[in-house]
């Protein structure tokens, strides 16, 4: 019966014990919330387009501008034409030696070896604004001058200062303007005697060297090249400030001076010749013989990238002057 009870009892503990461990187990943890997703990889960025593999803008070709743009057409030195200035851009330098033959009928002429000489500088921008200096000069031996032997003179004339305007009115064609004042700086030997040493070769130039008066000076030229013909042409309106009083030896007794020159020529490579004609006339005068005719021709050649030398010829076409002839010699330079 003990037996009995202690087994009881055993069993209690065992049923007891099983109780207290057999406690149901705790639920596990819940599973942790999912990670955010990973940001997408950088994606590279679209490579730069490529460099244009045309020029630049400023070294691409251009259209030609429209009529009256004042841009010059030249840039080089150019063939000459006689009586004509350059139209070129930058500047150009001519010096002209010329010596002039009258008529051996000329009672007073004829005794005189005589000789003109000119010096002439001009620039020009890109945008055809420019200007000019011109100075003219001579040298004149006398046979039978005083005591029996040969008289000299030498001067300079009157100094010629002015500004030019150039425009571009077609693909080759170039329009200038040119307004200035030959200044009576000239004394009295060179007012007479410098107007005489440039009537031949540069007609449309000679009076206002001289005469004792300063000259206001205006006029227009174009110059055209086609293929290697060469065409140029002016017009000139010189009014003297003074016609003058007798005082100085000198009374030049018009109220202006009106020029029209026409030229042609071609250049052959490094060759060039042209022959042109000169009408100057006179204004507001009693006298009868108002106007003078001219004619000059040059043969150029280059002796560089940028210099030309010319040989020069003038005739008179008046009557009664038809032997008076000038031979000269020139150079132009180009600046750039």
């Amino acid at each position: 019966m003990r037996v009995s009870r202690i087994a009881v009892g055993v069993v209690v503990s065992i049923v007891v014990a099983s109780s207290a461990f057999a406690q149901p187990d705790p639920a596990p943890p819940p599973d942790p919330a999912p990670a955010d997703p990973a940001p997408p990889a950088p994606v590279d960025p679209a490579p730069p387009p490529p460099p244009p593999t045309s020029q630049p803008i400023d070294d691409a070709p251009t259209a030609p501008p429209p009529p009256g743009t004042s841009v010059a057409v030249s840039t080089g030195v150019q063939s000459v034409l006689p009586n004509l200035m350059s139209t070129a851009l930058g500047g150009t330098l001519d010096f002209n030696l010329d010596y002039t033959h009258f008529s051996d009928d000329d009672a007073f002429f004829s005794e005189i070896t005589i000789f003109g000489f000119r010096a002439h500088g001009q620039y020009i921008s890109p945008k055809g604004y420019g200007g000019y200096l011109t100075l003219p000069g001579f040298y004149a031996s006398i046979d039978g001058g005083s005591e029996g032997g040969v008289d000299s003179q030498n001067g300079v004339g009157n100094i010629e200062i002015g500004g030019l305007y150039v425009m571009r009115q077609g693909p080759s064609t170039d329009l200038m303007l040119r307004g200035g004042l030959a200044l009576d700086t000239a004394g009295q030997v060179a007012s007479f005697f410098g107007p005489f040493s440039h009537i031949v070769p540069r007609l449309a130039d000679a009076y206002q060297t001289g005469f004792s008066t300063t000259w206001g000076r205006a006029g227009a030229s174009v110059r055209h090249t086609a293929g290697s013909i060469v065409i140029g042409a002016a017009a000139g309106f010189d009014v003297p400030f003074s016609s003058g009083d007798g005082e100085d030896g000198f009374s030049l007794g018009i109220d202006a001076l009106a020029s029209l020159v026409g030229s042609i020529g071609f250049t052959q490579g490094e060759f060039g010749a042209a022959a042109g004609v000169v009408l100057l006339q006179a204004i507001g005068t009693d006298d009868d013989n108002t106007n003078l005719l001219g004619a000059n021709a040059n043969l150029d050649f280059s002796v560089g990238p940028n210099s030309r030398m010319y040989v020069l010829l003038g005739l008179s076409l008046e009557e009664e002057a038809n032997e008076a002839f000038s031979v000269g010699i020139g150079f132009r330079h180009a600046i750039h």
